[in-house]
């Protein structure tokens, strides 16, 4: 439909009783969809909760590549995951039957063309759904990127702006953090201490990689910030940030060393302040230069 929020056009064809399993006489289709919205006094044919406008279907069924569109809008009717998507922007619980439908239109790339436009806004508005503060869902998210191939030109900026707004507003809590305010930011923090954000993370486009490595940046710093007041939050961090994979060998080596040196600091903590000898002492004075090293070579 010309609107890109997707409704199925399919729905509609079987409202009319057409049969479109066999050679589809395009002009017999149009006559009698024609006869449908000519009983309709608004313009406008209701089915359950979809709303089908006259001028949207007029704009589809009139487009000179309708024919080559059909079987798309036919295919996707077929596939009640991805349907469920573009209709009712939800990701299916059922995770693995929504990838084996997308599989079915791989390497298509008329496909493409006729999805990207729809998929977009299903896309963004899922993807701002599952990042609403307090009711996060990241690794929903990370499911839903695994199909951030079939987004395509312009499409793509629009669908990924919920999840670059979300990265930006975290990188804002980062700068702001530091050893007098770190409890009062806790709720903020929650996230990045205890979602599967490494996944998510993992699964980020291309197009949001400069974005992406400035996040790593800003939790390794975060991690070193909040070291005193939480020692298990920081290893949670560090423990997501050691997962990751395509970062820069300068950073992974960051993230290596900080979860070297945090293993060694864990080890003290277990020891009583009698066991602690100077030698001992010495290592905890170089510990904390080093963290303090790695927080200004990161910045």
């Amino acid at each position: 439909m010309a609107n890109t929020q997707y409704i199925s056009i399919v729905r509609l064809i079987e409202d009319c009783g057409f049969d479109y399993s066999g050679e589809i006489d395009f002009q017999r289709l149009k006559k009698l969809l024609l006869i449908g919205f000519s009983h309709s006094t608004d313009g406008f044919i209701q089915i359950n909760e979809f709303s089908y406008s006259k001028q949207d279907v007029l704009e589809e069924i009139e487009r000179s590549d309708f024919a080559a569109r059909l079987p798309y809008h036919i295919k996707l009717w077929n596939s009640k995951g991805i349907l469920q998507l573009l209709e009712k922007n939800e990701v299916t619980d059922t995770s693995f039957l929504i990838v084996q439908e997308f599989r079915q239109f791989e390497n298509d790339p008329h496909f493409d063309m006729f999805f990207s436009s729809y998929f977009k806004t299903s896309f963004a508005i899922c993807s701002r759904s599952l990042l609403k503060p307090g009711n996060y869902a990241l690794i929903k998210l990370s499911e839903l990127l695994a199909f951030e191939d079939f987004l395509k030109g312009g499409d793509r900026e629009e669908a990924f702006k919920p999840i670059k707004i979300f990265l930006e507003e975290a990188l804002k809590l980062f700068a702001n953090l530091n050893n007098d305010n770190v409890k009062l930011f806790s709720t903020q923090l929650h996230p990045w201490i205890y979602e599967s954000w490494d996944r998510m993370f993992n699964m980020l486009p291309d197009d949001l990689y400069q974005l992406k490595t400035d996040m790593v940046i800003g939790l390794i710093n975060t991690s070193i910030k909040i070291r005193n007041t939480s020692k298990s939050d920081c290893a949670a961090i560090v423990g997501k940030l050691i997962e990751l994979n395509n970062l820069p060998q300068d950073l992974k080596d960051h993230i290596v060393r900080l979860k070297g040196l945090y293993l060694i600091e864990s080890d003290y903590s277990f020891k009583s302040s009698e066991e602690i000898s100077f030698k001992n002492f010495f290592w905890i004075i170089l510990l904390i230069i080093k963290l303090l090293f790695l927080m200004r070579s990161c910045n």
